[in-house]
């Protein structure tokens, strides 16, 4: 992977998902998992979801958030 982010295609593949389920993905922006949607697409995946503005959307809205060890 030679992208600037932390996404690569070799990695989506390794999901293990099949091309017709649905997969959501977020990151704290919104960035990433733009580039990840626009991949699994690429690579076949039918429904994909990007959370419109990610964690900190998510956070800004006051929903909760669960954080390991917590």
């Amino acid at each position: 992977c030679d992208w600037s982010s932390d996404v690569c295609s070799s990695d989506l593949r390794e999901l293990g998902a099949q091309l017709d389920e649905h997969i959501v993905v977020y990151c704290q922006s919104g960035h990433r998992s733009n580039i990840a949607a626009e991949t699994l697409a690429d690579l076949g995946y039918r429904h994909v979801y990007n959370v419109s503005g990610s964690m900190n959307a998510w956070v800004e809205a006051g929903y909760p958030v669960a954080r390991p060890g917590h």
